[in-house]
């Protein structure tokens, strides 16, 4: 089974240099990353547009690319009839931008024929996200979400987001098509020093 690992960068140089260490030791297949760094030099490294999302595929004989894309805060790549996409949506915009690229991740989830995972920092609040409350951008991924028929994988009240301010906090979200859902086992927020506050 493939290993899988959702990581949000915060653009730290120390969280980039990390990365390669945690995925031997996770023995980690697919990463799909929110708020990287930068670019890596990898013919199996996808970005969005705006160098805020990425995909990196480490094991490309077990997760083949078959086809790929991206656009502003999101890309995505597919593989034996699964579509992967990493999304990264900043909080520091307009409602009006946020749904901009929230329509685009949609867009790209309604082309996408068959299975499909999406995962990010969607920089959203909602109850059944695991927070306590709702916010207008929860209601939209939420919306979305139905419409898409895509299942929230996220288990657990564990924060992604360890900094002051921000305890009980859940930013980054993983979603799943019905068929993809039950083969994503084991989901969890991993307590290992990434060099990251997500």
């Amino acid at each position: 089974m493939a290993g899988f690992l959702q990581a949000n960068m915060h653009s730290s140089e120390e969280a980039n240099d990390l990365l390669y260490q945690i995925v031997c030791e996770k023995n980690i297949d697919l990463l799909i990353i929110s708020e990287q760094y930068r670019d890596r030099d990898s013919p199996t490294w996808f970005s969005d547009n705006l160098g805020t999302a990425a995909i990196w595929i480490r094991n490309s004989r077990g997760i083949p690319v078959e086809d790929h894309g991206s656009g502003d805060g999101c890309v995505w790549i597919k593989s034996k009839g699964v579509t992967y996409v990493s999304c990264y949506l900043t909080p520091n915009e307009s409602i009006q931008d946020f749904q901009e690229k929230l329509d685009l991740l949609e867009d790209t989830l309604q082309v996408a024929e068959g299975r499909k995972g999406t995962a990010g920092d969607l920089n959203a609040r909602a109850v059944e996200l695991g927070m306590p409350k709702k916010d207008p951008q929860g209601r939209r991924i939420l919306e979305m979400a139905a419409r898409r028929g895509l299942l929230v994988m996220n288990t657990g009240k564990t924060s992604t987001i360890r900094r002051a301010g921000n305890v009980g906090t859940i930013r980054d979200i993983t979603l799943a098509s019905e068929e993809v859902a039950p083969l994503m086992v084991n989901w969890k927020v991993l307590e290992d020093y990434i060099g990251s506050d997500h």
